[in-house]
């Protein structure tokens, strides 16, 4: 009862810090201001959307930080076609309204993860002891494999046919049409085409498979140190029998 008590807490560890990673990575790339300059200018956004280079990063600070709870709204004034307007239309507020509320959800999944993990690390280093890690090493390892079996199908699958990727993760986490939006309407659309987001999601993709693959590395190699380990112990141990 004990051990699979230890296992199913192991286990919830292994999940809880392969999504904390996960929203790690996201929260690394998602936010960082530099990646939208370099892009709007890659991608020449100032020209097309008609929008100054600073109010293009107006705009965008006053997105993030709507997304991070440190704004509460998206009033934000721009220059574009010679007019000052507001940035964001009702339909595109609405829509953002919909992507806080999945993300502070997320936020609030990944601090359950984050403390339980360290709860769960906790109790299992007193129980177990000096055995804890190899217990945890182990169920990660195993852990990991499915999720990079599952990570590199999805991966190949958004690198193949990325609109219809993007299009699936939509109909999953929202339950409206909200994000179907209109270029020669919403200036988002403008702001954050298809070819930002694949940027994007690789980055987040490339950061997480690091995460992963690094402690998955550690992993692996003090498993094959406590193997060898326990090898050489009973082979002296037998050695011992042997003269006695």
């Amino acid at each position: 009862m004990h051990k699979k008590h230890y296992s199913i807490i192991a286990y919830f560890i292994s999940i809880s810090l392969l999504f904390v990673i996960l929203i790690t990575s996201i929260r690394m790339n998602a936010f960082q201001h530099s990646f939208y300059e370099r892009m709007y200018k890659s991608l020449q956004t100032s020209t097309k959307a008609q929008v100054p280079q600073e109010d293009l990063m107006k705009a965008t600070t006053a997105l993030l930080d709507y997304l991070e709870d440190k704004r509460d709204d998206l009033q934000v004034e721009i220059h574009r076609k010679g007019n000052v307007n507001q940035a964001f239309n009702a339909k595109e507020i609405l829509h953002m309204e919909d992507v806080k509320q999945l993300y502070q959800g997320t936020l609030t999944i990944y601090r359950i993860c984050l403390y339980g993990m360290l709860i769960g690390i906790l109790y299992l280093g007193i129980r177990l002891k000096k055995g804890a890690f190899s217990y945890l090493a182990l169920r990660f390892v195993n852990t990991a494999l499915y999720l990079i079996i599952f990570a590199s199908v999805l991966g190949a699958y958004a690198i193949i046919d990325f609109d219809r990727f993007w299009t699936y993760f939509h109909y999953i986490f929202f339950s409206n049409d909200l994000w179907l939006l209109n270029p020669a309407t919403d200036f988002m659309i403008l702001m954050f085409p298809e070819q930002l987001f694949f940027q994007l999601v690789l980055r987040i993709f490339a950061c997480f498979s690091i995460g992963v693959g690094s402690i998955f590395v550690l992993c692996l190699y003090f498993l094959k140190r406590e193997i060898r380990a326990f090898t050489t112990r009973s082979s002296l141990l037998l050695e011992r029998m042997k003269k006695k």
